[in-house]
């Protein structure tokens, strides 16, 4: 009898030792642990290291990386799942054309609490919400600005409006980004749609060029107006200047008559003379009985010859 007493002294005693052996956890670096006592959250969250639960499910632990980055892959196209369902990720516009749109959702659990006790899950609360996002801002819009016009702008409304419902329904996640990775239209029209784009591409890329060639020939005509203003303005310098030398002589020449007029008479004579007979550039021949003045061929006149010496 105390053999078998002392035999289940011992079970008992192994089976606590094991139970309580299988309360303690390690918190990894970089995660937190959200543990909930019988349906209540403790405060606060368990930080890195090693902690210890009551077993027996008593307490339930859950690890959160709030550092960690997630992505949510939002609607999609024909073939990229198959278990997506038909009609997946189709949206219409404001122009009532359907469009295939795939994005995708980064985000990170910020508050632990929130995040763990989200009723339905996180990211299936997310995909609706995104749904529903990328449904109104393309209600708003035509087939052509969702295409190609507005699809970074239409990607930052999904993204505020998504942010403002997470923060609304408190799911404890900070919404980091939202990207468009492929939008088109749906297969049966693909063809006509993408002819209708090259076109339009067409039509911008002349546009473009047009643009271009003017903006070239405003800065050709800007350069020889430029020019032309400068040219003008050197010919306006250059004549001011020489009027001002012409004006600076012809004072210095009324200081002159005023001393002398014969002798600056007699040198505007010789000056004139020599500058005509520089441009014409001719012999003269003269009779031997003519006067001339000989100071314009580089001679000099009998009352400037030096006199004779004395003997």
């Amino acid at each position: 009898m105390k053999r078998t007493r002392s035999r289940f002294a011992m079970a008992i005693g192994l089976a606590l030792a094991i139970a309580i052996g299988s309360g303690f956890v390690s918190i990894e670096p970089g995660e937190v642990g959200v543990v909930r006592r019988l349906g209540r959250v403790l405060e606060p969250v368990w930080a890195p290291g090693l902690h210890w639960r009551i077993p027996l499910g008593v307490d339930r632990l859950d690890r959160v990386r709030p550092a960690a980055v997630r992505s949510l892959v939002i609607g999609g196209s024909p073939g990229l799942s198959s278990t997506r369902q038909p009609g997946s990720g189709e949206v219409m516009t404001g122009d009532l054309n359907l469009l295939q749109v795939q994005a995708t959702v980064q985000y990170r659990a910020i508050r632990p609490v929130d995040y763990v006790l989200s009723a339905e899950g996180v990211e299936p609360l997310l995909e609706r919400l995104a749904d529903a996002a990328v449904a109104r801002a393309l209600a708003a819009r035509g087939v052509d600005q969702a295409l190609r016009l507005e699809r970074r702008q239409v990607a930052r409304l999904v993204e505020r409006s998504l942010r403002a419902d997470a923060q609304r329904l408190r799911l404890g996640v900070e919404i980091l980004s939202v990207g468009f990775g492929d939008v088109r239209p749906p297969t049966e029209v693909e063809a006509d749609f993408a002819a209708a784009q090259a076109a339009e591409n067409e039509r911008d890329n002349t546009i473009a060029m047009a643009k271009g060639l003017a903006a070239t020939r405003v800065t050709e005509a800007n350069a020889k107006r430029f020019a032309s203003r400068e040219h003008d303005q050197a010919l306006a310098l250059a004549a001011t200047q020489n009027a001002l030398a012409r004006a600076d002589r012809f004072t210095r020449l009324v200081v002159e008559l005023k001393q002398s007029r014969s002798l600056v008479m007699r040198r505007l004579y010789i000056e004139t003379m020599a500058a005509i007979l520089d441009q014409v550039k001719t012999k003269l021949v003269v009779p031997g009985d003519d006067n001339l003045d000989v100071t314009l061929l580089g001679g000099a006149t009998e009352a400037e010859k030096p006199a004779p010496a004395p003997r």
